[in-house]
Formats: structure tokens, sequence, C-alpha cells
């Protein structure tokens, strides 16, 4: 069965080592898009669309899941805002 956010929800998204945690805006029969791209009039291939069959590769509704799944053992996720983390090769 296919994972399908609610309007409103906030969901994390995936894209460019990046992780931005942002409401769903916009919801069509395969896919969604969030408030941020409508917003900066900005649309492409990592803010819209996201596709409801890419749950678990390039948006979660879970952060523990996400770093589960997208970090590899070498790496962190830096906070950079509120809302938003960038990906960082641990230091040794």
């Amino acid at each position: 069965m296919k994972k399908i956010p609610r309007l409103g929800q906030k969901v994390y998204l995936f894209f460019n080592d990046c992780v931005s945690l942002e409401p769903v805006y916009m919801k069509g029969k395969e896919s969604f898009a969030c408030k941020i791209a409508f917003d900066f009039h900005y649309m492409d291939g990592y803010r819209m669309p996201f596709f409801y069959d890419d749950y678990g590769r390039t948006w979660f509704t879970s952060f523990s899941e996400l770093k589960k799944t997208v970090l590899e053992p070498d790496e962190e996720l830096i906070k950079i805002h509120e809302d938003y983390w960038e990906i960082n090769k641990k230091e040794d």
C-alpha cells in the first residue's frame, strides 16, 4: 500500500545531501508538493513533485527512519536551521 501524506502534514524531504521539514501543500494522483516551492516560485526536480512511491527514499515521516536510511556510518546530519539539515562527514 502506498504511503500518502495528509495536506498540511510535515514531512522530511531528502535532496542533494540535505534534509528539509516541510508541510504538504498540494496533492495529486501520484505525487505531492510542499508550499516553499510556491512561495519562492521555485519548481525543479527536487522541490516538485515528491512521488508517493518514493516514500522511504526521497521523503519520510520519521526523522529517525530518515537517518537510518540515508546516512552512511561515517556521516551525520548537521542542523543548519530550525527545519533544515545537511549531511556532513564525521571527523575522526
